[in-house]
């Protein structure tokens, strides 16, 4: 589970362990948590909203660090079973837009979510030229 650069809460089911799938087609999800819409919420939004120390900068750093490092890596060194991205080596695709399609549609098979929808494209774009940028480093 995490708070999202949105401030809603992301849960990640976890159906499909690499080492006991047996090649079963993996079935996780990323589930979206949004913040409902009662009076009590509403005041705490708008006293958080009043309260200048509570807003953070939604970096692509911190987002990466949020949505992406604990399989990539939080310097996109890889893990286990996630290829190392440094030096520009994206197995999907190494441009701007193969990279972006593959935050926006996700690579299923191998277990990444799609974030399409749950991010902005603003955001989604940030991303990939992060992650352009920190893989040349």
């Amino acid at each position: 589970m995490v708070v999202g650069p949105d401030g809603y809460l992301y849960l990640s089911t976890s159906n499909f362990d690499l080492p006991e799938s047996k090649g079963e087609r993996p079935y996780d999800m990323i589930l979206r948590l949004r913040p409902s819409n009662t009076k009590e919420n509403q005041i705490a939004q708008t006293i958080s909203s009043n309260n200048k120390t509570a807003k953070t900068e939604n970096t692509p750093a911190i987002m990466f660090k949020q949505l992406c490092a604990s399989c990539h890596g939080d310097k996109l060194q890889g893990t286990e079973t996630v290829y190392s991205l440094v030096g520009g080596k994206f197995k999907h695709g190494a441009d701007k837009q193969s990279i972006i399609n593959n935050i926006n549609n996700g690579i299923i098979d191998k277990g990444m979510p799609a974030w399409n929808g749950a991010i902005s494209k603003k955001d989604i774009e940030r991303l990939a030229d992060y992650m352009l940028s920190e893989s040349i480093k």
